[in-house]
């Protein structure tokens, strides 16, 4: 996790004393604070074909957030939808088109130095209240790209499924990977293999089975920039086949890691190579 802005005077060195000394104590306030003001919701007993989009925020970006509950609404609107965002409890959703149904649900998020934000914890928040089978759990800088929800309609029916996401650029981005594969580690998987037991799905955005999400959850001892949703797919990998629906896109609209390079290009050009000899 990187240091606060404005806590740029902090050296490196006293950042990492600082945290060695009042780390623990600081995430257990914000664990038990965050535990006792944001009771389990009741979830809907009986899920109701259609779909939920959960979307986490912190509010501080309103126009990615605007951008996404717009491109939301567009793909749903006419259909059985809802879109659940879960935020602060004063966010300001007032600049949001009357016409655009929101459930806005309050986490009470407690923001201590050194203690990452709860993203494992609001996406099952989240979830609990949804009440259609499908559920989209995303952060607040994606954007659903014309033909989404067409795509869905084609694809049929997932326990856990991911699709194109594109970067800003138009470039795709980590959104269908292997993570541990036998003398690979990472890459990108093409959209027409699967092999789940080498996988993992991005925390940033995929879609689910409402009853699935609910019977595994994330770990909420895991923050983020902790690896929540490598835990959660090494969780659930063994239970499930991961899905790719290459008909549905949707785009980053904030600049986030540019490209593939490093390891991660070494091991696709890998992959790459090792599918193409199979198929010889």
């Amino acid at each position: 996790m990187s240091r606060p802005k404005y806590k740029k005077y902090i050296t490196p060195n006293i950042y990492k004393i600082f945290k060695g000394i009042f780390g623990k104590p600081l995430r257990y306030i914000a664990d038990r604070y965050e535990t006792i003001w944001n009771p389990v919701p009741k979830t809907p007993s009986r899920a109701i074909t259609g779909w939920s989009v959960v979307v986490i925020t912190d509010g501080n970006n309103k126009s990615s957030l605007e951008l996404f509950i717009k491109s939301a609404y567009n793909e749903l609107c006419g259909t059985d939808y809802e879109i659940i965002v879960v935020g602060p409890p004063k966010l300001d959703l007032s600049y949001i088109e009357k016409d655009i149904i929101i459930m806005h649900v309050p986490y009470k998020e407690l923001s201590l130095w050194t203690v990452p934000g709860a993203v494992a914890r609001k996406k099952n928040f989240g979830a609990k209240q949804a009440k259609y089978d499908k559920v989209v759990l995303s952060h607040d800088y994606l954007v659903f790209q014309p033909g989404w929800k067409k795509g869905y309609d084609k694809f049929g029916d997932f326990s856990v499924c991911t699709n194109v996401v594109l970067d800003i650029d138009g470039n795709r981005h980590r959104d269908w990977v292997t993570w541990d594969y036998p003398g690979i580690g990472q890459s990108l998987l093409p959209y027409n293999h699967e092999c789940t037991e080498y996988q993992t799905i991005g925390g940033n955005y995929f879609a689910v089975n409402r009853d699935f999400f609910l019977e595994h959850p994330m770990n909420e001892n895991l923050r983020w920039g902790e690896g929540e949703d490598i835990d959660w797919s090494f969780s659930i990998r063994n239970k499930i086949k991961f899905r790719m629906n290459a008909e549905s896109k949707v785009q980053h609209s904030k600049r986030k890691t540019k490209g593939i390079f490093g390891n991660w290009l070494e091991g696709t050009q890998k992959i790459e190579a090792i599918l193409k000899q199979k198929t010889l």
